[in-house]
């Protein structure tokens, strides 16, 4: 497997970097419309009260018909305040929240027009945390599910509790969580958790999640 064809993603859960692991390069796709309830502007993430998921407001319109590249973020609710806020409030505790939150914390600052733009350099300092040298593009084309017979993973992972979908490939390894002692193991949460909780044992403990086929 060469390239691995994904959707964008707002910090996406730690089954899509163990896809990073085969080895295969990573191609966001560029030419899709935006699709609702999805990680592509949702993070889930582990709180006090169990489950806590975070979305990216986007100006109103038919978010469904308009293409990613130019879904526009709204900055009404004033939105990335309350995502940060949240992060230190969940992660403030965690082992090392305070080795990343210089990294993490800009990213809030910037003020992106397009949720596409603001995932990509999300995924720019992922790679550079977690020392992944594969290479990131973007589709050329629209590609139709039917086209493609391997790598292609988009809309593969889906932000419910818990889901994983029918993946041999993905078994989350446990690790140290803050919230654990209330609600025991929370799999698959945004890679965030991950990081905070584990630092450099984070590729780790992705390359203990990804069983090779």
């Amino acid at each position: 497997m060469e390239k691995l064809l994904i959707e964008t993603q707002y910090f996406p859960p730690v089954q899509f970097f163990t896809k990073w692991l085969s080895g295969a390069d990573i191609v966001i796709e560029a030419h899709e419309n935006y699709q609702k309830r999805s990680y592509r502007n949702r993070m889930v993430i582990m709180g006090p009260y169990g489950y806590y998921p975070l979305s990216i407001p986007l100006k109103k319109g038919k978010n469904e018909r308009q293409p990613i590249t130019k879904t526009l973020i709204s900055y009404s609710e004033n939105w990335e305040l309350k995502h940060w806020r949240a992060l230190r409030n969940c992660y403030g505790s965690s082992p090392y929240f305070e080795h990343y939150e210089h990294l993490i914390e800009p990213l809030f600052l910037k003020g992106h027009r397009y949720l596409f733009d603001l995932n990509m350099e999300i995924l720019e300092v992922l790679k550079t945390i977690l020392g992944f040298d594969n290479e990131i593009s973007l589709s050329e084309e629209y590609i139709k599910a039917d086209e493609i017979i391997e790598g292609d993973f988009r809309n593969f992972m889906k932000p419910k509790k818990g889901f994983i979908d029918n993946d041999p490939n993905f078994r989350p390894k446990e690790y140290s969580q803050v919230f654990e002692y209330k609600y025991g193991f929370l799999e698959n949460l945004s890679i965030l958790d991950l990081i905070f909780n584990c630092g450099p044992e984070a590729r780790l403990v992705l390359r203990d999640s990804f069983i090779q086929s």
